[in-house]
């Protein structure tokens, strides 16, 4: 005696590798994406320390000035003091121009970590929307499926009855 087993067997999505690398593809772009975030956030705080900077250096060049103008007028500068201060405005014209040019690239900085946060968002829900149109179709070809083993079913219950009924009749 033979003993025939029939097993059924679910049909297998034809695209579950696609679909893991579109969610692979998911990660690596949020994973990206959590970097650019941290850059640009890092590069904004370097522009308001750079701003930061330029702003206490001329708060405190209108002081020192101020003061150097308070003993002109007082009668205390001499010659060499004249000199000196011209010097000194100089240099600090110098170090002003310097943060300046500083504050200018922190600000190029930020804005180009902003934009390439604003690409990396963009790529991130481009991925997502590629991994959202598999997973669409995934679940319809499973809700197909089981249409399909549901229309199998009713044909196997209906032949199953009808051969009942012919025997009955017979």
């Amino acid at each position: 005696m033979v003993w025939v087993v029939v097993v059924a067997h679910k049909k297998r999505y034809p695209l579950d590798p696609l679909l893991q690398k579109r969610e692979e593809e998911v990660d690596v772009r949020a994973r990206e994406l959590r970097e650019r975030m941290e850059a640009a956030r890092q590069a904004e705080a370097r522009r308001q320390q750079a701003l930061r900077e330029r702003q206490d250096h001329a708060r405190w060049i209108s002081v020192q000035t101020q003061e150097e103008a308070d003993r002109f007028d007082a009668g205390d500068a001499a010659a060499q003091d004249m000199m000196r201060l011209h010097a000194w405005r100089l240099a600090q014209a110098c170090r002003a121009e310097e943060l300046a040019q500083r504050e200018a690239a922190a600000r190029e900085r930020a804005g180009k970590a902003e934009r390439q946060e604003g690409e990396a968002r963009t790529q991130l829900a481009q991925a997502r929307a590629g991994t959202k149109v598999i997973e669409q179709h995934r679940d319809r070809f499973e809700a197909e499926e089981r249409r399909a083993e549901e229309r199998r079913t009713e044909s196997e219950v209906e032949d199953l009855v009808n051969a009942r009924w012919s025997r009955r009749k017979a």
